[in-house]
């Protein structure tokens, strides 16, 4: 039976369609299988990768925890040496301890250290003494020897700075900056004083009378307070009731204005019972009679200098009850408190901050609105209290303790360029409160005169001396040294070594 044509092209069309479908859905399977195909190749690629990297930085963190071959050249030597000895003692970790560092000085940190309650005389052993009762009490002879040989070696960093300043003092230059010059005088007067007795008195004299006179005298006129007071922290660096200096804060680079504790001619003990400072009460006898001596070469009667002397003493001893060490001040978070300037005049109305702060760093600007940084708000204002107390008791009985006192503190500071009398008042004292000590030489005691003087000018005179000296055979040196290691390592691919290699020599 014959199929009606319609009919056999309809079949065929079905057929045809079928096979389409059955192509295309065969199609699509590869296009799946194709596309999973890829997914899985991209996956083990990616955990391949990963799996890569670990292994690679763990490597480099292995090789990177040896420790690198020292430069051990001169120059890399010497500059180790210098720069060693120039850190900042406030980044170690003695600075929270206090008991074997016990800096003169240190340009960074010079409020930070200034003041910082370290009794005179109370020495290294009785200091390890202290250690060894600490908690258990029992203490290794191999632990006591490691802080025995950091308390000889911190000295002797110390010594080897003092050393590179006085090199450079004594070094004259040709293109050197006026101040630079006014250190360089200052260092060569202290160390070959010119004047007789008789000029240095007449100097002295003349400059207190230029300040207003003083008490002691009988006749004078009473300047103000804050303006004598701004005069001698700008003209003179003598910062009678607090210190004042420059620095960043601890969480960041920007430079603030810092405001610490000052410094006291007295030995000064802590007493963590009381969480209080004081005098050593074996020190007062042998101070009094050296402000005595001090007072009669300048011709002050005994009966002035016994009452003024007392005064002094008497002020002093206030003021240092609330002085802290370092120690202390850490463990209560009284560092770097951030107060503006119209706020500390709030908190410590007897000072005129910005008058005062204004004259210390002229040209600079300085607003109320400035934040300052204080490193013992408590004693801030118990120093405004106790100024603004015996100002108003004392002035009724005419006998200005206060003045008395900021005068006192310039004739220390004077000291190095005035007769060798002078000095020898306070060697006196300083021998008699501390017989182990040996005497200081007098070029040490220069240097930490001129450093207290122009501190900031002396930071960059090292920079500039030993930079501006050492630079170029530091980094020929270290060239070398990177130039060797790179020929020495293995290398998979020697195109790339001799790429690297050219580099380097070029």
């Amino acid at each position: 039976m014959t199929r009606n044509p319609s009919v056999q092209q309809e079949f065929l069309q079905l057929s045809l369609h079928q096979v389409q479908s059955e192509e295309s859905r065969s199609l699509v399977k590869n296009k799946w299988r194709g596309l999973l195909f890829f997914h899985f190749f991209l996956a083990a690629c990616i955990i391949g990768t990963v799996m890569g990297l670990g292994y690679y930085f763990l490597q480099e963190h292995t090789l990177t925890t040896e420790d690198p071959l020292p430069c051990l050249s001169p120059a890399c030597m010497r500059i180790a040496e210098h720069f060693s000895a120039a850190m900042d003692p406030f980044s170690q970790p003695c600075d929270y301890t206090l008991f074997s560092c016990e800096a003169e000085m240190s340009p960074k940190s010079r409020g930070r250290h200034r003041g910082t309650i370290v009794s005179r005389n109370v020495t290294r052993r009785d200091e390890m003494r202290r250690r060894m009762g600490r908690g258990s009490g029992m203490r290794t002879n191999r632990g006591s020897d490691t802080e025995r040989t950091r308390d000889d070696r911190l000295p002797d960093r110390q010594t080897a700075l003092l050393q590179a300043i006085k090199e450079i003092l004594e070094s004259p230059k040709r293109n050197a900056t006026s101040a630079a010059q006014k250190a360089q005088t200052f260092y060569n007067t202290c160390m070959r004083p010119n004047t007789t007795l008789t000029e240095s008195i007449y100097h002295a004299q003349t400059l207190i009378q230029q300040l207003g006179g003083w008490p002691v005298s009988g006749s004078w006129t009473q300047p103000e307070l804050n303006s004598t007071l701004a005069l001698l922290m700008s003209q003179y660096n003598t910062f009678p009731f607090f210190n004042v200096y420059v620095g960043p804060d601890h969480n960041e680079s920007q430079n603030y204005i810092q405001i610490d504790q000052p410094d006291f001619q007295f030995p000064v003990e802590w007493n963590s019972r009381t969480n209080r400072s004081k005098f050593n009460s074996q020190s007062l006898r042998p101070f009094f009679s050296s402000c005595k001596e001090l007072l009669a070469l300048l011709n002050v009667s005994l009966i002035s200098s016994t009452k003024h002397c007392a005064l002094y003493m008497s002020l002093s001893s206030t003021l240092v009850t609330n002085t802290a060490p370092l120690s202390y001040r850490l463990s209560q978070k009284l560092l770097y408190h951030r107060i503006t300037i119209q706020e500390l005049q709030e908190l410590a109305p007897s000072i005129d901050w910005l008058s005062c702060l204004q004259a210390i760093f002229h040209p600079v600007p300085v607003s109320k609105s400035d934040v300052v940084l204080l490193h013992n708000q408590p004693y801030i204002i118990y120093m405004s209290q106790t100024i603004s107390n015996w100002r108003h008791t004392h002035e009724m009985m005419d006998s200005y303790p206060v003045h008395t006192y900021m005068i006192m503190n310039l004739l220390q500071i004077l000291m190095p360029a005035l007769h060798t009398r002078f000095m020898q008042t306070m060697k006196k004292f300083s021998i008699a409160i501390d017989n182990e000590n040996e005497v200081v030489p007098h070029w040490r005691h220069c240097v930490l005169q001129t450093v207290k003087g122009f501190d900031t000018l002396i930071s960059h005179l090292i920079k500039d001396h030993y930079a501006g000296e050492e630079a170029g055979t530091l980094i020929s040196d270290i060239y070398d040294s990177f130039k060797t290691k790179i020929s020495t390592l293995n290398w998979q691919n020697e195109d790339t070594q001799d790429l690297v290699l050219n580099k380097v020599k070029d």
